[in-house]
C-alpha cells in the first residue's frame, strides 16, 4: 500500500524534470516590441537592489511539505531541502505514514541530475549535456540554482547583467524583466514595492503547447534577505501539465558542503520513460 501510494510521487519529481526535453528545436527570433518603462527609472538601480543580498547565505536546510499534481493526480508528502550554493539541491522525501524512511530523493548538482527511487531500488543519473533541452535553452545548474534560491538569472551566464533585459510595467504595480536568446524567451516579474520576485517564467515562441514558470509567496525574513516560504514549479509540454509545490519550514542558514549521493550498486539505473511508462500505469 505504501508503495502504490508514494511511488507516484517520485515518478512526478522525475516527470518534473523531464518534461521540457520535448519541446520543439525549432530556432526562432522574436521581434515583438515590449512596452519600456518611463526614463525616469534606472534599470541598474532597480535590479541592483533584488540583487544585493544573494550572497548573504551560500546554504539553507528547511523541512518541505511537497505536493505533485499531475494527469488528474494529487498526492502530498513530506521531507527536506538542502541546498548549497555552486553545490548542490537536494531534495528528500520522507515516508508520510510513519514519517521515519526516506522513499525518494531528488539532486541538482553542477554536473547531474539524479532522482532515485528507494521503494523500487532504481535511479536516473542524467548529465545535464544528455538533456538536449537544456543544453540547447542554456539552461544550466546556474540557471536552476537561481531558481530554486528566487533570484535573477540570464542563462549561459554566471552574472545577471541589467542591460541585457528589457523592461515593462503591466501592471503599474510590478516590473517585469524579458530576455530573449535564440530560443526561449524568459520573463522575471517582481513587486515594485518590495522587489520580491515572484514569478519566473520561460515559454517558447515557436511551441505555445510547452510553457514552464516558478512562482513564489509567503516571503519571509532569512539572514539578510527575504525568502519564500512557498514554491510552485508549473510545467505544460505536449498537452501535459504538472506541478509540484514545495512548502518551507524551519529554514536555517547552513555552511555545509553536501556530498552527492551515490546509488547502491544493487540498485538499477533506469530512464525517464520508463518513469513516464510507470506514471502513467
Amino acid at each position: 500500500m505504501r508503495t502504490k501510494y508514494l511511488y507516484p510521487i517520485i515518478a512526478l519529481l522525475s516527470a518534473v524534470t523531464f518534461l521540457s526535453c520535448s519541446t520543439s528545436k525549432k530556432v526562432v527570433k522574436d521581434n515583438t516590441a515590449v512596452p519600456t518603462v518611463s526614463t525616469e527609472f534606472s534599470a541598474e538601480d532597480y535590479v541592483g537592489t533584488i540583487t544585493k543580498d544573494y550572497q548573504s547565505v551560500k546554504g539553507l536546510t528547511a523541512r518541505v511539505k511537497v505536493e505533485v499534481a499531475f494527469d488528474g493526480k494529487d498526492l502530498s508528502t513530506s521531507g527536506t531541502l538542502k541546498m548549497t550554493k555552486d553545490n548542490i539541491i537536494q531534495l528528500t522525501l520522507i515516508d508520510p505514514i510513519l514519517g521515519l524512511m526516506e522513499v525518494g530523493r531528488m539532486e541538482f548538482t553542477p554536473t547531474n541530475v539524479v532522482v532515485i527511487d528507494r521503494l523500487n531500488k532504481q535511479y536516473i543519473d542524467v548529465p545535464y549535456s544528455e538533456v538536449s533541452f537544456l543544453k540547447r535553452a542554456n539552461v544550466d545548474f546556474n540557471s536552476l540554482q537561481s531558481l530554486f534560491w528566487n533570484e535573477l538569472f540570464i542563462p549561459g551566464r554566471k552574472k545577471v547583467d541589467a542591460g541585457l533585459y528589457t523592461y515593462s510595467h503591466q501592471p503599474a504595480s510590478e516590473v517585469r524583466m524579458d530576455y530573449q536568446d535564440r530560443m526561449l524567451h524568459y520573463q522575471f516579474v517582481s513587486e515594485k514595492s518590495s522587489r520580491h520576485l515572484t514569478k519566473t517564467s520561460i515559454n517558447s515562441p515557436s511551441d505555445s503547447k510547452y510553457a514552464f514558470s516558478f512562482s513564489y509567496g509567503d516571503f519571509a525574513p532569512f539572514q539578510n534577505r527575504q525568502f519564500p516560504k512557498e514554491m510552485t514549479m508549473s510545467f505544460t509540454s505536449s498537452g501535459k501539465a504538472a506541478s509540484l509545490t514545495l512548502s518551507l519550514s524551519s529554514l536555517k542558514a547552513s555552511s555545509e558542503k553536501i556530498a552527492p549521493t551515490t546509488p547502491s550498486s544493487k540498485y538499477t539505473k533506469v530512464t525517464a520513460d520508463k518513469v513516464f511508462k510507470m506514471l502513467m500505469k
